[in-house]
């Protein structure tokens, strides 16, 4: 079966840059802690911030700061590589960066849009509706 890659336009939404700002607070701190301790495991930044994250964004699902955790030291243990070729600065992030796990997404095709709904707690009523649309026509679909 071949695998086919679109490109996809979608519009700004406010509500996923507030969210998206919640995410890279958390990597932005996570990333900051562990350069300050010098440590790059993901057991130590979790066992450190996992649960003074969670009481601080309640109504995050846990995934989230656990997807937080795994860029930041992702993100750090690239600075480290980059340190010892002599081609790093002190990683800031400008841009939030998440690794969903399947358990927050679902995503429907109904040949014309792409629909990705995302859900921000375990139990949320209102969760994000992204919806895409291909910039050229499919063909054979």
């Amino acid at each position: 079966m071949a695998t086919i890659c679109l490109k996809f336009k979608s519009r700004h939404r406010p509500k996923i840059v507030e969210f998206m700002e919640k995410v890279r607070y958390m990597e932005q701190k996570a990333v900051n802690w562990l350069i300050a301790n010098k440590k790059t495991s993901l057991s130590s930044v979790h066992a450190a911030l996992y649960h003074p994250f969670r009481q601080q964004f309640q109504g995050l699902h846990s995934q989230w700061v656990v997807s937080a955790l795994k860029t930041a030291t992702g993100i750090v243990h690239q600075f480290r590589k980059r340190k010892r070729k002599g081609k790093a600065k002190r990683p800031k992030l400008k841009k939030p960066f998440v690794s969903l796990s399947p358990h927050l997404f679902k995503v429907t095709w109904n040949g014309t849009w792409l629909r990705v709904t995302i859900s921000k707690s375990s139990h949320d009523l209102e969760p994000i509706l992204l919806e895409f649309r291909p910039l050229q026509k499919i063909i054979g679909m």
